[in-house]
C-alpha cells in the first residue's frame, strides 16, 4: 500500500483492510539538529506527532535490527503524522510501528545515502519474513470474537474492595491542650 497523503490524516486510512493486525509505515528521518536520524542508518522511530508507536512492534524491529547487523537509530518526530497514525485515528485497532530513512531537507529537495535506504530494505525484509508479534495474529481473522481476550464482567469492575483507613488512623489522635 503506497500514500502520499499521510500529512493531511487520510494516507492509509481509507485503503487499509480490516484485518491487518500489524502496520509498518516507511517515511522519512529529518537529519537535523535535535533528532537522532542518520543519513548512514535506518531510524525505528518511537513516536510522531499523534503519540506513540505500538511497544512490542517497535521493539521486534530493534531486535530485527540488532540480529541482522543493521545500522539503526531510535527518534521521536515530534512535528508530523505518519500513515500509521492516520489509520489508527480512522478507527483501525492495529499495532504501528514507523521505519524512516535519513534525509536531508523535506518536501522541496529530499536527500538520502545509499546506507540508510540499504539498512531500510534489509530491515524490511527481515521483518517481512519474521513471525507476527504475537502468534495468535497468524491466524485468520473470522467476525467472532471467540479469540479475544476475557473482559471482567459490568458487575466485577463496579465492585470496590479498596479499603480506605480512617483520617485519624493516618495523622494520628488530636491531643487537647
Amino acid at each position: 500500500l503506497f500514500t502520499i497523503t499521510e500529512e493531511t490524516g487520510s494516507g492509509a486510512a481509507a485503503a487499509l483492510p480490516w484485518d491487518v493486525s500489524e502496520f509498518v509505515g516507511i517515511d522519512i528521518a529529518p537529519v537535523a539538529p535535535g533528532q537522532h536520524s542518520s543519513e548512514h542508518a535506518v531510524s525505528i522511530a518511537m513516536q510522531d506527532s499523534g503519540g506513540p508507536y505500538d511497544y512490542h512492534l517497535s521493539r521486534h524491529l530493534l531486535r530485527l535490527a540488532s540480529d541482522n547487523e543493521l545500522p539503526a537509530r531510535r527518534d521521536l518526530f515530534r512535528y508530523y503524522f505518519s500513515d500509521a497514525h492516520s489509520a489508527v485515528t480512522a478507527g483501525h485497532d492495529i499495532r504501528t510501528a514507523l521505519l524512516a530513512f535519513g534525509c536531508d531537507a523535506t518536501h522541496g529537495y529530499e536527500r538520502t545515502h545509499i546506507d540508510s535506504l540499504a539498512a531500510l530494505s534489509r530491515l524490511l525484509g527481515a521483518y517481512i519474513l519474521s513471525p507476527p508479534v504475537f502468534a495468535s495474529d497468524a491466524q485468520p481473522a473470522t467476525g467472532s470474537l471467540d479469540r479475544f481476550s476475557h473482559q471482567l464482567e459490568h458487575d466485577t469492575q463496579m465492585e470496590s474492595d479498596t479499603r480506605v483507613p480512617s483520617v485519624d488512623s493516618l495523622v494520628g489522635q488530636r491531643s487537647e491542650n
